[in-house]
């Protein structure tokens, strides 16, 4: 792991940098990489990377300088990606292996599946309807993204699959399953395409 985070020219990161450009994509605004950043991801993917696949980074860096998560294009890299966005930080990986290691994301979906009543909402539907306004947000992304490769997406795909690629949500889950937790990270999670 030191590799990744290798500081050669003892540079002290700044981690609390304002001054960063943004982005906005179907009204969420993003931080935009740096020719900097992208060389950090390449080594936390550890694939090559090209710029355009790469649409957003995390807004907090972690204590080293480095992006904690990145947002992937989902037709501009080699393949189509359906999980917009891949924690990429080592060590936040680490820990959501250890956390999944021990049944962290079953109980997740579970708790998303139980019916409850928050003490400050009457809506006993709130957690799925939060996550399906996650899920809506990712799909109103991944099709802003792709709005000009869709004749590829058909091409590749078909119309049907092409069309359910374009409206899923969070990691390419379907609209309908708004109780499925997925996690997104690498480099322990290489398979980045569909």
């Amino acid at each position: 792991m030191s590799i990744l985070y290798n500081n050669e020219d003892n540079v002290t990161p700044n981690t609390n940098d304002d001054s960063f450009n943004t982005t906005t994509v179907a009204g969420c605004t993003f931080r935009q990489q740096t020719i900097d950043h992208l060389d950090t991801i390449e080594r936390q993917l550890q694939h090559p990377i090209k710029s355009e696949q790469v649409f957003s980074l995390s807004t907090n860096l972690c204590k080293y300088g480095h992006p904690q998560a990145v947002g992937l294009h989902p037709t501009k890299g080699p393949k189509l990606v359906s999980g917009l966005f891949r924690l990429s930080c080592p060590l936040l990986c680490e820990a959501i292996d250890t956390y999944e290691n021990e049944g962290g994301v079953r109980q997740l979906s579970d708790w998303l599946r139980i019916k409850d009543k928050d003490r400050d909402r009457d809506d006993l539907d709130w957690k799925q309807n939060g996550y399906q306004a996650a899920n809506e947000a990712q799909k109103n992304i991944r099709m802003e993204l792709a709005k000009d490769d869709t004749n590829k997406l058909v091409q590749k795909m078909g119309e049907y699959n092409a069309q359910r690629f374009l409206s899923s949500g969070v990691a390419g889950i379907p609209p309908s399953q708004t109780y499925n937790v997925k996690v997104s990270r690498t480099p322990f999670d290489l398979d980045i395409g569909v």
